[in-house]
């Protein structure tokens, strides 16, 4: 064969061996068609079974098999010929056949027999692909004409093949090309026989193999098993063998309607698609799950626990399973809850357990889906994974207490299984576009962090995903529908757009101008009233102090709300005319994003789907149904706004009524550094005491509320720490005037000192909300960062190079030599001896006189400046010019992605600054009533949530639209510059070549004149 049928021959045999996990059974030998086959398999990674079935007596050197349970080595010595043939090395599995006698063919009749059993008894299709092949194989394609079995005759490959192939086409027995293959009468029987056999059953499909056959050969096989030669194939079997085959074409035809499927009883029909559906995610067709999908595939069906248990590619949950359930709670969940019978694990049909010790070498070798036992209950190893991901724990809980699946459980599933293709077309079906893109951010996020090998490949895909949030929500048209959007509650997973956004890290989309607007709204609204957006804080500051203002001469920008403050309203979306009459419906789109958009019906969670028609932006603008918006910039002025109390609810009040009050305690703070001391406690600090216990307070509040990430950031971090130096200064106070000490005075001092420092660094954040100072204030709270892990480092150096350095000091001073001049006051040397030296050594200031000319002083002293001075300073330096770097890169990112932690810390903050807060702390702790669980927290209404669907599924099909234009568009200007390049090549071909036709002529020129 030659070598360009060869590899169409080995390319369509492989993948249809690969997609369908089959075996191939050959003659074993290596001879004609079976070394094709040996070649062929032996290029792919992946194992396949190829089984050869051999006449025993017709091995060269079988002599050498005669042994039970031992392995040898068998060669091929000689060449093959009519005497025999040798083994396939590239065969997994051999069975032979002894009849006692050497003849050619003696194995045909047990491997007849052995293909009906595995028909019959695991109802597996068998396909006869005749390529080449000899007299022998005649009696091979008439037993499987007889039997029914599809045949491939792979026409152009010679042989029987060529033979069988040309009398079928002829419709009647052709000599001249038997003569030429020197056929007996009896083998010319068995072909007309074959073709007569054929003509009452049709069994044969003939493939032509051709130096220009573009066709692949496994849709042909694929073909010939639909068509039922055998017996006839139920619409499931065929919808999964079309799934095996990743053949989404031949299954639109399967799925096309026909008298037959007419006929069929609707729920059967139902049932196979469903059964297609569950195996097309098994299997990762992504292609052939939007097709299934849009034919009416429901997605509550899928069995999700059979997902989750497939053994099919890496789960990524497995490397946080290591905590599962106890051995009494996991036998629970292997039970049948009915029966309470243990339920086994579906078991795998290898080539052992068939023929057992009768095969040479055997191996196990997967054929998936042939025992159809139940599956036990959700894994829990897998749940208890799913639970380390803090904002999926509510839907983990209502994803094992659901029936039914839900778009949502199959994106999961699908991220977590690494079916990154799978994942988006499930994506493109998911009513909550913009929070599934979110959610699936947010999973890759928390990955990359839990799994540092894969950092890189996580965090890339966490890119991705953020960046389709990104285009979604840039899709939006209008700050209120935005805005409605991204404050929607998710029924899954009980979050709305903003925490999901911030919880997957989602930096632009936080800084999405629609997202700075919710928080600007949330920053200047609360329960109780609105303020005016556009107040500034010189305003706000106005406000706290001198309200009376704002009561008489004053316009009041804030205003209390009313029963009516959220209006129905239905944004008047704007489009072009070309896309006015433009229906949004997979049904309908054109060609290039038919397979691209959401089916027609949405599944809910229950049994029930809501059918959304289709839409235009111009008939969501006319549709009544809508999103509760508030209503911004309609406040009443001057007279319509009488002075309230409620202001001081608004957060961006709140937080400036806290930084005042911080300003006023530092200067309190302030007078007490500076006055006099004495041991009696002055009153003043009593009223700094009832502050800090305030603080204190106000401190375990915010810390009862979010204690996993309360010290997250460095603010927090800096208050615990003046918190804890207020506690042990009036310790240290309460002893002073106790017991009269001066010492606890003097430390008290210090301490308080060390107060004002820390506290004037921390009234630095009071400028946080200032888009110029703010992203400053990050690069400083990371340089810090960077300065503690820094000096965590240089302390093991400078504890080091100190304790050297005192040895050799005290050595020098009670030395004979030095004994007179330092024997006393060696520790009083340069400044207040060596215990300052290594500290003024970093710095650059310091001095040999501690050393006294003492040579291993020197060498200590000389290697701790070139660590600590030289090398030590300037990786410091480093550190803080690369945290710079990185911030100032995405500066106004980074600051817009902080915000929304300080307005969600003020809107939970008191409403009254300390000390006065104690009260309202105590009463939140102890007697207000407890807030609302995640299941009470009020949801959008049916029709609310319509419309949202109906929205998000707009905006996700003129992204995927944008998309598909940039791809085409990139794809454009590649073939360009292919073009160009082309054009370039003949270009410089032409003008090489007419450069060598005038050489030529030169040359010839030359040689006639000499």
């Amino acid at each position: 064969m030659r070598p360009r049928l060869e590899s169409v021959f080995s390319r369509g045999l492989v993948r249809a061996a690969e997609n369908t996990q089959a075996w191939i059974v050959t003659g074993g030998t290596d001879s004609g068609v079976m070394s094709y086959v040996g070649r062929a398999v032996s290029a792919v990674s992946a194992p396949i079974p190829t089984l050869g079935i051999a006449s025993f007596h017709m091995i060269t050197h079988h002599d050498l098999l005669r042994s039970h349970n031992k392995q040898v080595p068998y060669k091929k010595l000689i060449q093959n010929g009519g005497h025999g043939a040798a083994l396939d090395p590239n065969h997994s599995h051999f069975i032979f056949v002894d009849k006692g006698k050497s003849e050619w063919g003696a194995e045909i009749a047990f491997r007849t027999a052995l293909e009906d059993y595995i028909t019959q008894q695991y109802e597996i299709p068998v396909v006869l692909v005749v390529v080449q092949g000899g007299p022998g194989t005649l009696k091979t394609v008439e037993e499987g004409v007889k039997r029914h079995f599809p045949i491939i005759l792979v026409e152009g490959s010679g042989g029987a093949a060529d033979a069988i192939a040309t009398c079928w086409k002829q419709k009647q027995l052709d000599t001249s090309v038997l003569d030429v293959l020197k056929y007996n009468d009896a083998q010319k029987k068995v072909v007309e026989n074959i073709c007569r056999l054929d003509k009452e059953h049709p069994t044969i499909f003939p493939f032509l193999l051709n130096d220009n056959a573009t066709s692949d050969m496994d849709s042909h096989i694929l073909n010939a098993i639909l068509a039922g030669t055998q017996r006839p194939l139920k619409l499931s079997t065929k919808m999964k063998l079309c799934v095996e085959w990743n053949r989404g074409d031949i299954l639109k035809e399967v799925l096309k309607p026909s008298k037959k499927s007419n006929d069929q009883d609707p729920q059967d029909h139902q049932s196979s698609l469903n059964e297609a559906f569950q195996k097309a995610l098994t299997l990762n067709r992504s292609e052939i799950f939007s097709l299934l999908l849009q034919h009416g595939a429901q997605v509550s069906k899928v069995d999700l626990v059979s997902l989750y248990r497939s053994r099919r590619g890496e789960n990524l949950l497995n490397t946080f399973a290591d905590d599962g359930p106890k051995d009494e709670e996991e036998s629970k969940a292997r039970t049948n809850p009915e029966t309470e019978e243990e339920v086994k694990e579906p078991q795998d049909l290898s080539v052992s357990q068939i023929f057992g010790n009768v095969i040479v070498d055997p191996a196990s070798f997967n054929f998936d889906d042939v025992m159809k036992n139940r599956r036990p209950k959700f894994p829990g190893k897998f749940m208890n994974a799913l639970n380390k991901f803090e904002e999926m724990q509510f839907y983990v809980k209502k994803t094992t207490q659901s029936n039914d699946t839900s778009t949502t459980d199959l994106l999961v599933w699908a991220v977590f299984s690494q079916k990154d293709t799978l994942a988006f077309e499930i994506w493109m079906t998911h009513d909550f576009s913009l929070h599934a893109a979110l959610l699936i951010a947010y999973i890759y996020g928390e990955l990359a962090a839990r799994l540092p090998s894969r950092k890189k490949e996580l965090e890339e895909l966490h890119a991705q995903w953020e960046e389709v949030s990104y285009r979604v929500l840039d899709r939006i048209t209008t700050p209120e529908i935005a805005h409605s959007i991204l404050e929607a509650t998710w029924p899954e997973m009980m979050l709305d757009g903003v925490k999901l956004a911030v919880k997957a890290e989602a930096k632009s989309v936080v800084s999405h101008s629609y997202f700075q607007k919710v928080l600007d709204q949330r920053l200047y609204e609360s329960d109780r009233g609105i303020l005016e957006v556009q107040t500034s804080n010189l305003r706000v500051v106005m406000i706290i102090l001198f309200p009376f203002l704002f009561m008489t001469f004053l316009r009041n920008p804030f205003r209390e709300k009313t029963t009516e403050e959220h209006a129905l309203i239905t944004p008047e979306l704007v489009m072009n005319s070309a896309r006015d009459d433009q229906i949004i419906s997979p049904s309908q789109e054109n060609s290039e994003t038919q397979d691209l958009l959401p089916p027609p019906e949405v599944e809910s969670d229950g049994e029930s789907a809501t059918q959304i028609s289709p839409l235009t932006r111009s008939s969501l603008a006319a549709s009544q149904l809508s999103l509760q918006i508030p209503i911004q910039g309609t406040q009443p002025k001057g007279e319509d706004n009488p002075w309230s109390w409620a202001v001081y609810s608004v957060p961006i009040v709140k937080l400036w009524t806290k930084n005042l009050a911080y300003v006023l305690y530092l200067t309190i703070v302030s007078i007490v550094a500076l006055s006099d001391w004495d041991y009696k406690i002055s009153v003043i600090e009593y009223i700094l005491a009832f502050w800090v216990i305030a603080l204190i307070s106000d401190e375990f509040y915010e810390y009862h509320e979010n204690p996993e990430g309360h010290f997250d950031t460095i603010t927090n971090k800096l208050d615990f720490s003046i918190l804890m130096t207020w506690v042990v200064y009036y310790i240290l106070r309460i002893m002073a005037a106790i017991f009269e000490n001066d010492t606890c005075n003097e430390v008290a001092v210090y301490l308080i000192c060390l107060i004002v420092v820390a506290g004037c660094l921390r009234a630095m954040q009071i400028f946080q909300l200032n888009p110029v100072i703010g992203p400053l204030l990050l690069m400083i709270n990371k340089m810090a960062n960077d300065v503690v892990r820094f000096f965590g480092m240089f302390l093991l150096l400078f504890i080091g190079s100190q304790v050297s350095m005192i040895s050799v000091a005290r050595n020098i001073g009670t030395s004979e030599e030095y004994e007179d001049e330092y024997a006393d006051n060696w520790k009083e040397l340069y400044p207040k001896g060596v215990q300052m030296l290594t500290l003024w050594g970093f710095v650059g200031e310091f001095s040999f006189d501690a050393l006294k000319e003492w040579p291993v002083g020197y060498v200590l002293l000389a290697v701790y400046i070139m660590f600590a001075g030289v090398m030590m300073q300037n990786l410091l330096i480093a550190m803080m010019a690369d945290s710079y770097q990185q911030v100032n890169e995405n500066a106004e990112s980074e600051w817009k992605f902080e915000r929304f932690f300080l307005v969600e810390e003020q809107q939970s903050a008191s409403s009254v600054p300390p000390p006065f807060n104690i009260f309202e702390v105590f009463w939140a702790q102890f007697c207000a009533p407890e807030n609302e669980t995640e299941e009470e927290r009020d949801l959008l209404s049916e029709p609310e949530l319509l419309t949202l669907k109906q929205r998000l599924n707009l905006y996700r099909s003129e992204y995927l639209e944008s998309r598909i234009a940039k791809e085409k568009k990139s794809l454009s200007n590649r073939s360009d510059s292919l073009n160009s390049r082309l054009e370039n090549l003949h270009t410089k071909r032409i003008e090489d070549r007419e450069y060598m036709d005038r050489r030529f002529k030169e040359l010839k020129g030359k040689i006639s004149r000499r």
